[in-house]
């Protein structure tokens, strides 16, 4: 006797002759792939959203070279370096991912009078994203986080970052900026908090408040420091280390992943809680509902680099599009199961979405 998971429809109890004897005595398995082709409704209608991402613009850039011998200055290896490249990083990098799946994207937040600003915006020129919500500082550098990479391997990462608190005037500007795209009219709003100092909580709260009183979801991929501050968000996907220590419970087995999420449920009270576990794929938490587990889908993982922005980017569009919770998490984990096997943030198209759920 199978017991089928939460919220399975007593017809997947019943034997399908049709499939053949692989299937028709296997009926978990069976609504399992239904409710994955099911899911390809959803995609066409990424593209139809309008998806305003608040929270730290960041450069990504890249040196990738061979090794061949240590240094004699110092026990390090010397890179050849053979390519180099750059990319959208942090809040830019969720943007990125919106924009691949034909979503309108309104980036905000702060980038430098610098030559990586420069580049930053020269990458959202070419996607078709909006800077309208960008904001020059000559204050601030732009974040850069340059890599050194051989053989598919980090080598060291070089950060070019100014984290110090932003001032009243900064902040009122970042207020008027969100509220006039906000006004422009958006479909949902993700806060990308890399703890680069846009992201204080008094920003956190204003645009958590005004995304409520316009009805407009609301979702957060967090940052320790500021967990309680993002109460009443519509999801929030931190990883299992950041649920963890974000609560103050240690996660070890499933019964200290139901008490840290019933913890977080309590403390911030979103609509839908969503915690990624790697290898052991995600742990789904919504209002009045048990804890529902997604395995992960088995891959070759290359690049772990850029999941968590291709989780919060898919699962928006998803609940945008009309998902459930339960949609809008297997539509992210199929994604992100694409993003990883990429070497480094790599955008993923509808088509190999839909691919992979054909699968």
């Amino acid at each position: 006797m199978y017991r089928l998971p939460f919220g399975v429809p007593a017809f997947a109890a019943i034997p399908f002759p049709c499939l053949g004897s692989g299937l028709q005595d296997r009926p978990v398995l069976y609504y399992q792939l239904m409710e994955h082709k099911q899911l390809a409704r959803f995609v066409p209608r990424f593209a139809d959203a309008r998806i305003l991402v608040i929270g730290d613009l960041m450069l990504d850039h890249y040196l990738v070279g061979s090794v061949e011998r240590i240094s004699p200055e110092a026990p390090v290896p010397v890179v050849l370096v053979q390519d180099e490249r750059d990319m959208p990083g942090g809040a830019a990098n969720v943007a990125g991912f919106l924009r691949a799946f034909g979503a309108g994207v309104i980036p905000c937040g702060l980038v430098g009078e610098d030559a990586g600003a420069a580049m930053l915006l020269q990458h959202f020129a070419r996607r078709g994203i909006a800077c309208d919500g960008v904001i020059r500082c000559s204050e601030r550098p732009t974040t850069m986080k340059t890599r050194v990479v051989a053989a598919r391997q980090q080598v060291v990462r070089i950060d070019r970052e100014d984290t110090r608190p932003l001032g009243p005037e900064i902040l009122a500007e970042i207020r008027c900026t969100f509220d006039r795209v906000l006004e422009s009219g958006v479909d949902g709003v993700i806060l990308s908090d890399y703890g680069k100092g846009l992201l204080v909580p008094e920003i956190i709260e204003y645009v958590i408040s005004c995304c409520r009183e316009a009805g407009v979801r609301v979702a957060v991929d967090p940052k320790v420091e500021h967990f309680r501050a993002y109460r009443g968000v519509t999801l929030i996907t931190p990883n299992n280390k950041e649920a963890s220590e974000g609560i103050g419970v240690p996660i070890r087995d499933r019964a200290s992943l139901e008490r840290a999420g019933a913890a977080i449920c309590e403390a911030i009270d979103p609509e839908i809680l969503l915690v990624t576990r790697s290898e052991h794929g995600m742990a789904l938490f919504e209002r009045g509902r048990p804890l529902d587990e997604i395995p992960t889908r088995a891959q070759e993982v290359f690049d772990v680099t850029g999941a968590g922005d291709m989780v919060i980017s898919v699962a928006m569009l998803a609940l945008v599009a009309g998902a459930s919770a339960r949609e809008a998490a297997l539509l992210a984990n199929a994604a992100a199961g694409i993003e990883v096997s990429k070497f480094g943030c790599q955008a993923v198209s509808p088509d190999e979405l839909l691919s992979a759920l054909d699968a």
